[in-house]
């Protein structure tokens, strides 16, 4: 029952993301603006994890882990989880995750952590360990 219900869970998981992460205003930068304020020691991998406390760093980890791994879930849902499923679920995290690190470089007042995108790839942990629970 769970496999039928995939395609009307995608938006609302999209849509909650998008509110999660504060894309849903009509506010947004120009792209000079956009470049103006990048921080090109955000493309260092992990770097904001390394400015912040070990709690914080820990806490966004579980948090963008948790925040993916409903992907990798509807993945393993409709399509099992062989090792198909595996790349298919980390390959759409990472993806998914690299928009809405591109739409939080040009929102006001956000910075893009391009390491989360790496993180995203627990989709793919997901999509692998659904079959078994």
């Amino acid at each position: 029952m769970l496999r039928r219900l995939v395609p009307l869970m995608v938006l609302p998981y999209v849509l909650a993301v998008a509110f999660v992460y504060d894309l849903l205003s009509p506010h947004w930068r120009s792209p000079p603006e956009a470049f103006a304020v990048f921080d090109v020691y955000g493309l260092l991998p992990f770097y904001h994890y390394y400015v912040v406390s070990k709690a914080h760093a820990a806490e966004s980890l579980v948090v963008h882990v948790l925040t993916f791994a409903p992907i990798g879930v509807m993945v393993a849902l409709r399509a099992g989880g062989g090792r198909a499923s595996v790349w298919a679920a980390a390959i759409l995290g990472v993806l998914s995750s690299f928009a809405i690190e591109l739409g939080r470089w040009f929102k006001p007042g956000l910075q893009p952590d391009f390491a989360d995108v790496i993180i995203a790839a627990a989709a793919g942990i997901a999509a692998k360990l659904t079959p078994a629970f």
